[in-house]
């Protein structure tokens, strides 16, 4: 399934190979990461958070952050972000290095990871599935995958990945 993501100023409309509208993504906030996915009717299929994962309320490096997207009541899928483990020792402070994302869903295991600056490749097991080019909010993203034919869990995995290309962002204040 080949989907063409154009966003809309604090929403995401996906359509499918044939031009028409398969699904949508809202921002519940301007600004924040709560996301809620739409199927084509309007109705409200998925919503998400983002939880941070602590070690008994110290940050855990190795397991960062967490992605969850409740359907319903239900957890539809979890993700947990793969850091580099390059320590970059000539640097005063380590930066944030992600190349992968884990996702456990109702689809299996499923891996994104990042080929270059804004595009992923989509991994069940060790088969490459897919692939998922995020463009900038002027042009259409795109995700192209193969045996994924959900358009709405397609949507989830665009957010997973837009938080995952954003998590290497630095701001300088």
């Amino acid at each position: 399934m080949t989907i063409l993501v154009k966003n809309c100023f604090g929403s995401y409309q996906f359509y499918n190979e044939s031009k028409k509208l398969v699904c949508k993504i809202k921002s519940l906030k301007i600004i924040g990461p709560q996301k809620e996915v739409f199927d084509s009717k309007g109705k409200l299929v998925f919503t998400t958070d983002i939880q941070i994962a602590d070690n008994g309320g110290q940050m855990n490096p190795s397991k960062y952050v967490s992605y969850f997207f409740p359907s319903t009541s239900k957890v539809a899928a979890t993700a947990t972000l793969e850091l580099d483990g390059d320590e970059r020792a000539s640097l005063p402070v380590k930066l944030p290095a992600v190349i992968g994302l884990c996702i456990k869903s109702v689809y299996g295991d499923i891996k994104l990871k990042k080929i270059r600056n804004r595009e992923l490749s989509i991994f069940s097991g060790r088969q490459e599935i897919g692939h998922i080019v995020v463009s900038p909010f002027y042009k259409a993203s795109l995700i192209d995958c193969e045996t994924i034919d959900n358009a709405e869990f397609l949507a989830v995995l665009f957010v997973f990945s837009i938080y995952m290309i954003h998590e290497d962002d630095v701001y300088i204040v």
